[in-house]
């Protein structure tokens, strides 16, 4: 009876010291992000970690609100049209899926106002698949063909320029990205494979896939403009529906 009691005894010293101890020192809740001070010129590392965090890693749920992974991303349709000396071409896509996406990652932010914000970028690998419809010229090959694709791209480094402006909604201030200026600044490798470019001729198929990889950094310069400017629209509506889900208030204390 004895041993009994005092087992009660030490088990009951033992809740109140837990108690006594949590009291003083807290759990900490893991906050999935730490609010920035956008004007101050030295809030570029904790810049990164928020964007990271907000536009990339995906944050499932922080304060009720919920949004998605960027992967992966997917789009109805898209059209590239490019007319220059090697290439005279009209591309459509339709039911397109990228992945690859969420691994990229944010290596420098500058922003010293709400107006805007550059961001610089390091992909890993990208992987692109869907349907195409494509009709033109590339190099010596006179192309028509409509079928199945898959594109990889590896090591992109991409600089982007948003630029913004607050509004309210709600008495709370959210950012609305105006417009977007991407930079594809570098392209480490490119894999391609188109099917059925040349009906059911397999053969001219692969020759011409073999013709866009040996060739791909030149085919790359002459559709830097359209690509960026798809790059563009896309990140505007994508960076919108992320935004528009978290206050600025709280992702900038100095912002309310």
């Amino acid at each position: 009876m004895y041993c009994h009691l005092r087992k009660i005894k030490i088990l009951v010293l033992l809740v109140i010291n837990v108690t006594i101890f949590l009291s003083i020192f807290p759990v900490q809740a893991n906050d999935p992000w730490t609010p920035c001070k956008l004007f101050d010129p030295g809030n570029g590392q904790c810049l990164r970690d928020l964007l990271q965090n907000i536009l990339i890693t995906g944050t499932t749920e922080v304060h009720g609100m919920q949004r998605n992974s960027l992967d992966p991303y997917k789009a109805k349709k898209a059209r590239i049209a490019a007319d220059s000396p090697i290439m005279k071409l009209n591309m459509d896509f339709m039911k397109v899926t990228v992945t690859g996406l969420s691994q990229s990652k944010i290596v420098d932010v500058v922003a010293n106002n709400e107006d805007k914000f550059d961001l610089s970028m390091k992909v890993s690998r990208v992987h692109v698949n869907g349907n195409y419809a494509m009709e033109g010229r590339v190099l010596v090959l006179n192309l028509s063909g409509k079928g199945e694709f898959d594109v990889d791209f590896a090591n992109v480094d991409v600089h982007l320029t948003l630029t913004t402006k607050l509004v309210r909604r709600d008495n709370k201030p959210y950012f609305e990205v105006q417009r977007v200026k991407s930079k594809l600044k570098h392209l480490g490798d490119l894999n391609a494979k188109f099917g059925n470019l040349f009906a059911d001729n397999q053969a001219l198929t692969d020759s011409a896939n073999t013709v866009f990889n040996q060739n791909w950094r030149e085919l790359i310069e002459v559709m830097r403009p359209v690509i960026e400017e798809s790059m563009n629209s896309a990140i505007v509506i994508q960076a919108n529906k992320i935004l528009g889900k978290f206050p600025a208030s709280q992702m900038f204390s100095d912002i309310d």
